[in-house]
């Protein structure tokens, strides 16, 4: 009873934030002349954008959380792991602070007896290479944005340099780690154990692939409806600054980054174009981003939720 009151506490609150966010939006903001652009776009750019969200969330997300799950001892088919992940986007859609999440602990442990704190391990590391993959465009970005020749040398030599050490002691730090780690219960640290034997420089490389892809198609969306609003933006302040919005949307403050992301759209790219403009980008951005997969996922919810109740009677012999 306790859980449910919190639970619904906290969807209260986040749907508090995001409207008083939009509140004060509009407030500086006429809805009327961004609706009257909103209506003059073009279409064929928000196509592409809704296109490459299909692509992001049905090619890459479930290529990526295959190969983690393999990593950490579960193996199942790729077209599972697409039914798990678009499936479950319709109920994370609805739940705030993340708390979907765990819809598909619950599935993998139900159908496969996968642990629970593997489950959540899984989820950690998709937000995980999601987190490098944009920065490591923040940092492409910075790198032709910022710095002098001379620093770009200095900071392409420091990369290398952190990169290889990475790759020579990765076991090792990682089997020091869990010694020096007393307070680690026996579950992360089988978690830890599976890693190391199954960490490879090939899967690492597969799975920041996986993540850059994904990553790369949300910023082709917003290139895409930056365009449909005709905002043109230097492409070396479009990498650095666009990952830095999706980075914000992603955190836990409102109902799917909504408010969130508009507003980091306002602040950083307020000199490119006016106000209006930017924030009908940045609600097309919205939709596409959060809006689709839930839409996407309504195709697979009805498959999901039979392997949840039933996950004997999909088990392949």
């Amino acid at each position: 009873m306790i859980n449910q009151r919190k639970q619904l506490l906290r969807f209260i609150i986040t749907w508090v934030i995001t409207i008083s966010v939009f509140t004060i939006i509009f407030s500086k903001i006429r809805f009327s002349e961004v609706k009257n652009l909103l209506a003059q776009i073009e279409v064929r750019f928000l196509a592409g954008a809704i296109f490459f969200s299909f692509i992001a969330h049905t090619c890459f997300s479930p290529a990526r959380y295959k190969k983690i799950l393999e990593l950490l001892g579960c193996n199942i088919p790729f077209f599972e792991t697409l039914i798990l992940r678009m499936g479950s986007a319709p109920i994370k859609g609805i739940l705030p602070f993340k708390i979907g999440e765990s819809v598909m602990v619950a599935y993998l442990h139900k159908r496969h007896d996968f642990s629970y704190a593997r489950g959540i391990s899984s989820v950690i590391l998709v937000y995980s290479f999601s987190f490098f993959a944009l920065i490591s465009f923040i940092s492409v970005g910075w790198f032709f944005y910022k710095l002098e020749l001379y620093q770009k040398i200095y900071f392409a030599v420091i990369f290398l340099v952190f990169f290889f050490i990475i790759i020579l002691f990765r076991n090792s730090i990682l089997i020091n780690f869990i010694k020096n780690s007393r307070k680690m219960s026996p579950r992360p640290r089988e978690i830890f154990k599976v890693l190391i034997e199954k960490f490879s420089i090939k899967s690492l490389v597969t799975l920041f692939i996986y993540s850059l892809g994904f990553e790369g198609c949300k910023l082709i969306n917003a290139f895409f409806l930056f365009k449909a609003f005709s905002i043109e933006i230097p492409i070396e302040a479009f990498l650095i600054f666009t990952p830095i919005v999706l980075l914000l949307a992603s955190l836990p403050i409102t109902f799917g980054g909504l408010g969130t992301r508009e507003s980091a759209i306002l602040v950083f790219f307020s000199e490119y174009a006016v106000p209006d403009r930017l924030l009908g980008s940045g609600l097309l951005l919205s939709f596409v981003n959060v809006i689709c997969p839930i839409l996407f996922g309504l195709f697979f919810i009805k498959p999901f939720l039979n392997r949840l109740v039933n996950p004997n009677r999909y088990v392949r012999t």
